[in-house]
């Protein structure tokens, strides 16, 4: 469908003089090979239906966000030179400029090695190590703004912590709930 009219440009000013690493679309590329093998390391059935809900939880909010609040990426121009740049005008094609902001490279992969982590410890390093590369090459292949990374990051720690952010929300709820007090006055005539 494309952008809509009313779209927010979530690109930031100094981004248009970037350039563009056309190698690094390996590692934006690799985001759906990372995320849909994670189940295919976890572990336990809990670990597993854990990583379903955070994938739930992740697309819903994501979700929602890019249907309240159209906003959209300027992909910097560039001339291929290589196989890799020619790779990056094909996922263009089937991508486009709207639903930025969130990155979904960012949150799932995140998600992804996170629980990649917790299935094989000994490479903790390497599953984060993994997850940020494909983070900056949405910024180096121009899919998307520095925001939009910074704005997955962000969703990513929301889902990631959202049992601790309800626990918080429901404790001062119950707070101030229980800090109502009744007073009565009474007129003597």
């Amino acid at each position: 469908m494309g952008a809509p009219k009313d779209a927010i440009i979530t690109n930031l000013a100094f981004e248009k003089h970037l350039p563009i690493w056309e190698f690094s679309v390996v590692f934006y590329s690799s985001y759906f090979l990372f995320f849909l093998s994670a189940p295919l390391v976890i572990k336990t059935r809990k670990q597993l239906r854990c990583y379903i809900t955070d994938m739930w939880f992740a697309l819903i909010i994501v979700g929602i966000f890019y249907l309240v609040f159209p906003m959209v990426v300027k992909q910097r121009e560039f001339i291929p030179h290589s196989f890799f740049g020619r790779l990056i005008l094909f996922e263009r094609s089937l991508d486009g400029e709207s639903c930025a902001l969130p990155s979904c490279h960012v949150i799932l992969s995140f998600v992804a090695a996170t629980y990649f982590s917790r299935s094989i410890v000994r490479f903790k390093w390497i599953w984060y190590a993994l997850a940020a590369l494909i983070s900056v090459s949405c910024i180096t292949t121009g899919a998307h703004s520095i925001l939009d990374v910074a704005a997955g990051f962000i969703t990513y720690i929301i889902i990631i912590c959202r049992q601790q952010i309800w626990n918080f929300i429901r404790k001062q709820a119950e707070r101030l709930s229980n800090s109502w007090r009744e007073w009565r006055f009474t007129l003597f005539l």
